[in-house]
């Protein structure tokens, strides 16, 4: 017996900066796209919501050590169009207010199943 089955992932190209909303917009816009065209997985790059030369910029739009509403919406959004999706690696403050580039991986119900922190950052 053979059996055949597809599975079709998404790799997104992004060029982000340091608007984080207009980063969201455009990751969310880009991943509803891939859905469309049947990903069942879609991954962004690192920083995807965040990118900039700047020490100070990236501390300053920094998330919360949570990810915030940000992250809440990524879930929502993993949930509604039923595909799991790597965000990329989301920039937070920890609670001891260093920097931490963090990725997390969402199923399709909305649920962080799994999470990693950079640990080599460009210092």
């Amino acid at each position: 017996m053979t059996m055949s089955t597809v599975f079709k992932l998404a790799c997104l190209q992004m060029n982000s900066g340091s608007d984080v909303a207009a980063n969201l917009s455009t990751l969310k816009q880009m991943i509803s796209t891939a859905a469309g065209e049947g990903a069942q997985l879609v991954m962004a790059p690192e920083y995807a919501l965040l990118m900039d030369g700047s020490g100070r910029v990236m501390r300053e739009g920094s998330l919360p050590a949570d990810g915030g509403e940000v992250l809440r919406e990524l879930q929502a959004l993993a949930a509604q169009l039923k595909l799991w999706l790597l965000p990329g690696s989301l920039t937070l403050r920890s609670d001891d207010e260093r920097i931490v580039n963090r990725s997390f991986l969402i199923d399709d119900g909305g649920h962080i199943v799994a999470s990693y922190d950079k640990i080599h950052m460009f210092d």
